[in-house]
C-alpha cells in the first residue's frame, strides 16, 4: 500500500515539527484534513521510521484553525471585473451588446 498522494497533496503547505521526544507534529487546518491523515497514519509512520532510520518516531496531528483562508463573497460586478482581467474582450462585448449584469 502507498500513501495516497492526491488526497495528501496539501501537506506541502503545512508546518511539520519534530520534537526532541521523536514526535512529529503535523499542523493541520481542519478536522477534515485530520481525518484524511488519520486514514493513512500507519503508512506515514512506517515511511518516516524507515526513511529516517528511527523506530521510535510517532506522529500527532494538531489543528490550527487560523490556517483556514478567509473567503470573501464576490458581487456580480466583482466577478465580471475579475473575468475581464483575464479576458478584456468581455468588456467590449458587454458594451457592444448593451448587456447589464443582474442575477
Amino acid at each position: 500500500m502507498q500513501i495516497e498522494k492526491a488526497s495528501l497533496g496539501f501537506i506541502k503547505e503545512r508546518e511539520i515539527k519534530l520534537s526532541e521526544t521523536n514526535m512529529v507534529s503535523i499542523v493541520l487546518a481542519s478536522n477534515h484534513e485530520k481525518s484524511l491523515f488519520e486514514d493513512q497514519r500507519l503508512l506515514i509512520i512506517q515511511f518516516l521510521r524507515s526513511h529516517l532510520k528511527n523506530s521510535t518516531i510517532d506522529v500527532e496531528f494538531v489543528i490550527d484553525t487560523t490556517l483556514i483562508p478567509q473567503v470573501k463573497a464576490l458581487s456580480v460586478d466583482d466577478k465580471f471585473n475579475k473575468m475581464t482581467e483575464q479576458n478584456p474582450a468581455l468588456a467590449t462585448l458587454r458594451q457592444l451588446l448593451e448587456l447589464e449584469l443582474n442575477y
